[in-house]
């Protein structure tokens, strides 16, 4: 629906005078506020029960909430009480046509749709958002053909070619992809999507230097696409030479970018090369605020998980629950850790947490159940979580694995056993590099050259480690020890080094024992104990200082006070605004500093979006300061937005401020006093 705005927007669709309620509902939607929104749009209809428009905007917000019905009732309100002469309810019926699409009624979808271009029949937006849900009910042709109505009215609409772009990837028509997107990327050389789709057909037909190149060029137009980085990481490991080369040139030439420093570990990561994963991660920490920390913190405790060091991983995961205590995720994940280091009542605990904060999650369920069943020897309740599991996620095969041992161990109930362990081999037909669970279902249920099969054609597709060290159990399983260990030997050589998951795990019981089993496991402790990275148990946060800082202040009026400081060494008056929540300096001083050495280009870390007092937005560029000192309080890589107002100077909100201690100001000594404590 933002984009039905936007496209709004930019074919020049203006309201006439609002009222001020009608008026802030809609500034305050497009800030993306949507319960301030709807407390305008709803006082605006209670003053003017008749106000189309305000219905109109509460239909987009129902959209944007998933709350299709009440969508539904309002853009019919908004309909009805629009002028029939408004622009806007050719618009009303498009969102009309988008709400029974989400309802997946076809056939008023289209028609909602017909009766919109009925009305405005040279919309670009309503063709386009037609386009876009009929790509989504894959009805391919439809779609094509309303891009191609779209270029007939404006031949270089770049929006419209991209989304045929993405058609065409979808119909995996990857020639296609190339061309429209050459055309694109011809018209516009910044568009991102362009050089993304290209560089995923590339992919598909195997040209991996382009893929690459492709990746590359998208990433850097738009960093912070999740999905972008995590192509790239793909892409580069069918050339990890090229890859990263690119990604570190790139950060030699932008050093305050922390998300190239993250690409790069990843890459580092996917070769086992935790020594140089943990150096980028170590600078990532060094100059990252406050808002990042919850993100990589999270990140390097699964880089520890991977390595087999769940008490560093436990350390990073309560580091982030601090930051957010409201992700069940997060609860989930250490006490999985938790669960490998053997502390099953924290574990437990996590879980529970976990399903407080989010009852639908089957995954956590599932690990709990684990808990019960295998270590706290709790059968019965293992078996109600496996079951809770199962039924809140019935296409997850491991449940039913788990579910069906525990019927064959404790309860000897071969039937219902059995059961579950079709489901297994029903479910897991697609093979991964990881998480695959068809070979045990085969073997539980006595077809042995099955699971032999699977577990062979497993290997061939995804010769990695966690596959073979599946090998290693299941053959461990079926009392075939020296291949067992042969498996396990060739996880071990490929990077495992779970140790601590391997003591625990039952599916080796039949091989533990053996004095060949032993000898690997101390070989390879060895050997992985010699190259072993030196590893830091957890930053403090950036929030964190110790002790009690006075900082001297000259009033400057309406809530500011004016205090000295030094910014990379350069002494700056600087003005503490208690109504203000950033950090911000203006364009003067970011010049002044740059020509004089204390800043650099390669400084600029970003852009911001703020919504200023007027409703109006404003674009800010973003640079990293590496030091500043106040009071004598010294603060490393702080963020400041560079205000486009040459006469701003420096401001320091109290909210930005509050992120490192308390802050008391004595009007009477004329001091801002800011206090802090260690973790």
């Amino acid at each position: 629906m933002k984009t039905l705005l936007f496209l709004l927007l930019l074919t020049g669709f203006t309201s006439f005078s609002q009222t001020y309620n009608l008026q802030s509902g809609i500034n305050y939607y497009g800030e993306d506020k949507y319960e301030e929104a709807l407390a305008f749009l709803k006082k605006e209809i209670a003053q003017n029960p008749k106000e189309g428009k305000a219905y109109y905007y509460i239909a987009l917000i129902n959209v944007e909430n998933e709350t299709y019905a009440q969508g539904l009732t309002q853009v019919n309100l908004a309909i009805a009480n629009l002028n029939p002469a408004d622009t806007l309810v050719a618009f009303a019926w498009q969102l009309k046509g988008d709400i029974y699409y989400h309802l997946e009624d076809v056939e008023k979808f289209e028609a909602s749709y017909a009766k919109a271009l009925a009305l405005n029949p040279t919309s670009i937006p309503i063709y386009y958002g037609r386009a876009y849900d009929y790509g989504g009910l894959k009805k391919y042709d439809l779609a094509l053909a309303d891009i191609h109505k779209i270029l007939d009215l404006d031949e270089g609409n770049i929006r419209a070619r991209d989304l045929r772009s993405s058609i065409y990837l979808s119909q995996d028509k990857y020639e296609e992809v190339i061309k429209e997107a050459d055309r694109i990327i011809k018209l516009d050389p910044t568009s991102a999507s362009a050089f993304d789709n290209r560089s995923y057909a590339y992919y598909q037909i195997g040209k991996y230097d382009l893929a690459i190149l492709d990746s590359y060029a998208a990433l850097t137009l738009e960093d912070k696409s999740t999905r972008m980085r995590n192509n790239y990481i793909t892409f580069s490991k069918k050339n990890f030479t090229l890859g990263l080369a690119k990604i570190s040139n790139l950060i030699k030439e932008f050093p305050q970018k922390e998300v190239w420093l993250y690409v790069r570990s990843q890459l580092h990561r996917y070769k086992k090369d935790y020594k140089n994963a943990l150096t980028d991660f170590a600078k990532i920490f060094d100059m990252i605020s406050d808002d990042y920390r919850n993100f990589y913190f999270t990140e390097r405790a699964e880089l520890y998980g991977e390595m087999g060091l769940h008490s560093l991983a436990i350390a990073d995961y309560t580091e982030a629950i601090a930051m957010d205590s409201s992700s069940a995720f997060l609860f989930g994940v250490r006490g999985d850790a938790y669960r490998l280091t053997g502390n099953y009542t924290a574990a437990i605990a996590d879980f529970n947490r976990a399903i407080e904060l989010y009852p639908e999650g089957a995954w956590f369920y599932y690990r709990r159940g684990w808990v019960k069943d295998e270590f706290l020897k709790d059968p019965d309740g293992g078996l109600a979580d496996y079951t809770s599991a199962i039924e809140l996620d019935r296409n997850d095969a491991y449940p039913y694995l788990h579910r069906g041992r525990l019927y064959t161990k404790q309860y000897k109930d071969t039937l219902r056993a059995n059961a579950d362990f079709r489901k297994v081999v029903e479910l897991d037909t697609i093979i991964g590099s990881s998480g695959n669970t068809r070979h045990y279902g085969y073997y539980e249920l006595g077809q042995f050259n099955q699971a032999k099969a699977w577990m062979t054609k497993t290997l061939q597709q995804f010769p990695e480690e966690g596959n073979y060290y599946d090998a290693a159990c299941l053959y461990s399983l079926m009392k075939q020890p020296a291949t067992s260990i042969a498996y396990l030997d060739t996880a071990f050589t490929k990077g495992y080094r779970d140790f601590e998951h391997l003591a625990k795990d039952d599916d080796l019981d039949n091989v533990r024992n053996l004095p060949e089993f032993k000898s690997l496991i101390t070989r390879w402790k060895v050997k992985f104990s010699e190259s072993k990275p030196v590893v830091n148990a957890g930053e403090k946060s950036a929030s964190t200082i110790v002790g009690t800082y006075i900082i001297p202040f000259k009033p400057s009026g309406g809530g500011t006070y004016e205090v000295q400081s030094k910014i990379n060494g350069l002494p700056l008056s600087m003005l503490f605004d208690t109504g203000a929540s950033d950090i911000s300096i203006s364009q003067t001083e970011v010049d002044f500093m740059i020509k004089n050495g204390f800043l650099s280009e390669q400084d600029y870390i970003g852009v911001e979006r703020y919504s200023l007092a007027n409703g109006e937005t404003e674009v800010s560029r973003t640079i990293m300061l590496k030091q500043v000192e106040i009071g004598g309080l010294v603060l490393k890589n702080v963020r400041a937005s560079v205000t486009k107002n040459r006469t701003a100077g420096m401001l320091f909100g109290q909210s930005a401020m509050s992120r490192y201690g308390k802050i008391t100001i004595d009007n009477q000594k004329k001091q801002i006093i800011l206090t802090g404590n260690a973790k």
